[in-house]
């Protein structure tokens, strides 16, 4: 605390502070006592004559320009609070990012071009969004670095630390004021606040924080904020201020993946070993002619969308017809074109996404949710087994609506005949929608059935 002491003692709150004079300036001769220009008085006449409109006028020696300027920035950078995070500069950083992926670095180059020219013109709010290690604090630091560069003030603190300063307050043995630091932190004319979204997230460290955000908010005044959490974990008070566009610029510099760090949405390797495009026996087991057209129908549109995955496919037809093969045999594809697909067996998905409500969870419910929602490939396996009730229906139709608007490349594997009416209804029209995807019947025999050849 006694360095944040100093800061408070030292730099009080003050808008015009860049263009204020540090006190601590050394007088005149004792600066420039060394100077060769103007021999320490610190001013320089110009050598005109009498008749010259600039005769007997009086500039500020360069050395003495530059003593100013080095304090100024002196004391803005103990103000800054960056401390070691200096070393942090644009000069340093790389500006290809930290991913070796191609589009990674195109989408990196275009969120630092919006990141730079904020620090030319830091107006309104600048959210810096992405995963852990993608560069957002060694960005946030050199965008303070720059202010500093350029007298104007900016405060930079970790969240987390700065809701343990705050709570140190409190202490009989405190030497600062809550209401101090909270001043600072409100009023400051340029605010980073660096890891939102990993603070101990207490009721009481939550309403402070969305005081300090609400305050800046309110005054639009400048802030950047940097978070590896997605924007829709943050609390409803914070992500609706941040999802303001008129106010808020927000870039993600290395976008998560999140459904491969859920369990739910991969698929065990060992299905991709036994359910892949060359073990499909479309042949079947004794098919009649008619049931053999269909299978072969199926297997040659599975791989048509496996080569190109846009719009809808669902298929549809009895237990053990081949469906689920051919849904992974596409997922088994597109791994080999590095491309995950998120695969939800239905009746687990929504056991999975009610979980996420228990106490214990480790995962969000948004998190889950806007996983499969988003899935740049999606396969809703056995829909229609699921538990039906009035959440499990709501929540599948949000599911299938907003991918069905977005025309978001899906596989759906079912009992249900989807051409025909029926109950869920507003699943049943949007999945057979003609302009979206189209519905295969898979007629043929089990193929797990033991009676082989009776059909």
């Amino acid at each position: 605390m006694d360095k944040f002491g100093e800061i408070l003692s030292s730099m009080p709150i003050d808008h015009n502070l860049k263009n204020k004079k540090s006190k601590s300036i050394k007088a005149p001769n004792e600066i420039y006592n060394e100077c060769s220009i103007c021999e320490g008085r610190g001013w320089i006449s110009q050598d005109k004559p009498i008749s010259d409109p600039s005769f007997g006028q009086i500039n500020p020696c360069t050395c003495r320009t530059e003593n100013l300027n080095l304090e100024k920035q002196s004391q803005l950078l103990r103000y800054s609070n960056l401390g070691h995070l200096s070393r942090f500069t644009f000069a340093n950083l790389n500006d290809d990012g930290l991913s070796s992926n191609v589009d990674e670095q195109k989408n990196y180059h275009k969120a630092l071009q919006v990141i730079k020219d904020y620090s030319l013109k830091p107006e309104g709010w600048l959210i810096i969004s992405g995963e852990h290690g993608s560069g957002k604090t060694h960005i946030a630091a050199a965008l303070t670095s720059e202010y500093i560069k350029n007298n104007i003030p900016a405060f930079f603190i970790y969240v987390p630390d700065l809701l343990d300063h705050l709570r140190s307050t409190f202490s009989p043995s405190s030497e600062i004021k809550f209401s101090d630091i909270f001043e600072l932190v409100l009023e400051t004319p340029i605010l980073v606040l660096d890891g939102l979204g990993i603070e101990n997230s207490s009721p009481w460290a939550q309403e402070k924080l969305e005081q300090i955000l609400n305050h800046r908010y309110n005054n639009q005044l400048s802030t950047i904020i940097t978070t590896s959490r997605p924007i829709s974990e943050l609390s409803s008070q914070i992500s609706s201020k941040i999802n303001n566009l008129e106010l808020c610029k927000t870039v993600i510099l290395k976008p998560w993946d999140l459904s491969k760090n859920l369990s739910q949405g991969n698929i065990n390797p060992e299905l991709f070993k036994r359910m892949n495009f060359k073990t499909f026996n479309f042949r079947g087991n004794n098919p009649r002619a008619h049931e053999a057209l269909s299978l072969e129908m199926a297997f040659k549109a599975a791989k048509e969308f496996a080569n190109d995955p846009h719009g809808w496919l669902t298929l549809f037809g009895n237990t053990g017809v081949g469906k689920t093969h051919l849904a992974i045999a596409i997922a088994e594809f597109r791994k080999q074109k590095d491309q995950f697909t998120y695969f939800a067996f239905v009746p687990d998905l929504l056991d999975h996404l009610r979980n996420t409500f228990a106490p214990d969870s480790k995962l969000a419910y948004d998190t889950v949710f806007d996983s499969v929602k988003n899935a740049k490939l999606l396969i809703l396996d056995d829909l229609g087994r699921e538990r039906s009730s009035p959440w499990a229906e709501e929540k599948l139709f949000q599911i299938i609506a907003h991918r069905h608007n977005g025309r978001m490349p899906t596989v759906i594997t079912t009992m249900i005949d989807f051409t025909e009416d029926g109950p869920l209804q507003h699943i049943r029209s949007r999945v057979r929608d003609p302009w979206v995807g189209s519905c295969l019947r898979i007629e043929a025999p089990d193929y797990r059935s033991k009676y082989i050849g009776k059909y």
